[in-house]
């Protein structure tokens, strides 16, 4: 299981946004594992592009899919898209790049291979 610090503060447990199960928190984790952790085969099309623009596009796929399932302004929308804005898009476009062979494991750059 993940390694998310916690301390302890007035007898409740407070999450630390670092680190989770290799990626930047536990949002971009759980983002990553639950939406494209898998067949993805409509991003085909789109990992070609730079890193940034996947990352775009992933964003616009998930909060379109939420509006969808529950209506912009409710409660369940709210949550849903403020758990969104913790998500570090820029590192799943690039695991997603990675894993397809669209970028190499040692790239360390914001911009994608030439």
């Amino acid at each position: 299981m993940g390694t998310i610090a916690t301390q302890q503060t007035k007898g409740e447990k407070k999450m630390d946004k670092e680190k989770y199960n290799g990626w930047t928190n536990y949002a971009t984790w759980r983002i990553a594992l639950e939406w494209f952790d898998g067949d993805n085969e409509w991003l085909e099309d789109y990992l070609s592009k730079e890193a940034y623009d996947v990352s775009q596009i992933i964003i616009g796929y998930v909060r379109e899919a939420i509006d969808q399932q529950s209506p912009e302004g409710s409660f369940a929308n709210s949550y849903a898209h403020a758990f969104l804005d913790d998500v570090n898009w820029f590192e799943i476009a690039k695991h997603l790049k990675e894993a397809n062979g669209y970028l190499h494991s040692d790239h360390n750059s914001l911009t994608d291979e030439a």
